[in-house]
């Protein structure tokens, strides 16, 4: 049997979306079958916070910070330090890497290691793209002729590794579109591509609907849509805006309930649009929807779909990436849309159904979720996969 390093730190791992999210689930259904032969890094010390830094004005911790940020990638992408891991990676058959800054950051200790390594990016996009996109206005300008240069970490990791996991084949359509490299690297390693669906534990909400209906205002009798997420453009908040606006004009008894920090973009001034802010329960607001949306732009295999899947809601979700999966399989209760009339008009069709009919549709994604995407069955695909390698 393989032993597995999964490059991230055990401590850092929680239910929430992206790598942390995903290596969570993977991590907790492993401990469960007690599969010892996986393992993950161990903590990093923390930096205490000096207690002067109270009395330092934001704007000057901001550029300070700012300052380090650039020096860190600055001394990532030189060759004049070391690059090596916090551990003895030669003790594993496999490592798995969830991010290109991770493996390229040890690439000295890399050239030496005779084991297996594999990568998965759950990068939405190019993740130095993305790595470029979250800069400030301040940054771009200083310091993004810096950070465009981390196209060479990305290209060096897929190249790197010997394995490329993508959940599904739809999942590739964000790297295919943003970076001309990647059809040349899988055309070269072709046979390095592995898919394996991902998996997630059934979440658990602690509001019942009646509760969230009461704690945020909204009429017994309301259609509730539901979104959960970043507010920015590749999330298509902008998009779901737009289609509030048009839904909010004709039906007056549709409330839209929102989580996710209200930034960079800033939600409709709407009384019937409810801002939640960040929330350790998304669960319970997706709950007590009666749909739920997820208009991405870019998307790889987002999580929260599974979530909203695993509650038993009908989901309106763009064309895009790993969404696309859904459309192979024909499932009743997912509705993808190619434009943006288009998802407004599913937005619509749901909201004139009957709360019995929606509930029906959200049945067939709860059948769904537990035939493909528990927990269990991730973590014995995966188990198999690596062993195969």
């Amino acid at each position: 049997m393989n032993r597995v390093l999964i490059y991230i730190q055990e401590n850092l791992l929680a239910p929430k979306g992206g790598p942390l999210g995903y290596n969570y689930n993977l991590y907790v259904q492993l401990k469960q079958m007690g599969c010892t032969e996986f393992q993950f890094l161990p903590p990093q010390p923390k930096r205490e916070l000096k207690e002067w830094r109270k009395f330092v004005p934001n704007i000057i911790k901001n550029i300070v910070h700012e300052i380090r940020k650039a020096r860190s990638v600055s001394r990532l992408l030189s060759s004049k330090y070391p690059h090596k891991a916090q551990i003895d990676i030669n003790q594993y058959d496999v490592i798995h890497f969830h991010d290109t800054k991770s493996l390229y950051e040890i690439r000295d200790d890399l050239s030496n290691y005779h084991g297996k390594i594999v990568l998965t990016s759950h990068s939405p996009t190019l993740p130095s793209m993305e790595i470029y996109d979250m800069l400030n206005k301040r940054e771009k300008r200083m310091f993004g002729w810096l950070y465009k240069k981390l196209e060479s970490m990305d290209e060096y990791s897929f190249r790197k590794a010997d394995y490329i996991f993508f959940p599904c084949e739809e999942a590739e359509e964000p790297y295919r579109n943003n970076w001309p490299q990647f059809s040349e690297i899988k055309k070269e390693k072709n046979n390095s591509f592995r898919y394996i669906l991902t998996g997630i534990q059934k979440p658990v909400f602690k509001k019942t609907r009646e509760e969230i209906l009461l704690l945020y205002n909204i009429p017994k009798d309301a259609v509730v849509v539901s979104y959960v997420g970043r507010h920015n453009k590749i999330k298509g908040y902008d998009i779901l805006k737009r289609m509030a606006e048009r839904i909010l004009s004709v039906y007056p008894n549709v409330y839209f309930l929102i989580a996710g920090k209200e930034e960079p973009i800033r939600g409709l001034e709407n009384h019937r649009w409810i801002e939640v802010g960040w929330t350790d329960d998304p669960y319970s607001l997706i709950a007590a929807s009666d749909l739920f949306v997820l208009p991405n732009r870019e998307t790889y295999f987002d999580l929260i779909l599974l979530e909203a899947l695993s509650i038993g809601i009908p989901v309106v979700c763009s064309a895009t990436g790993g969404n696309k999966y859904f459309s192979h399989i024909g499932q009743k209760g997912i509705f993808l849309y190619d434009t943006f009339n288009e998802g407004t008009q599913y937005i619509s069709s749901l909201v004139e159904k009957t709360r019995q009919n929606r509930k029906m549709l959200g049945a067939l994604n709860k059948e769904l979720f537990e035939k493909e995407f528990t927990n269990e069955i991730f973590a014995r695909n995966y188990i198999s996969l690596i062993q195969s390698l």
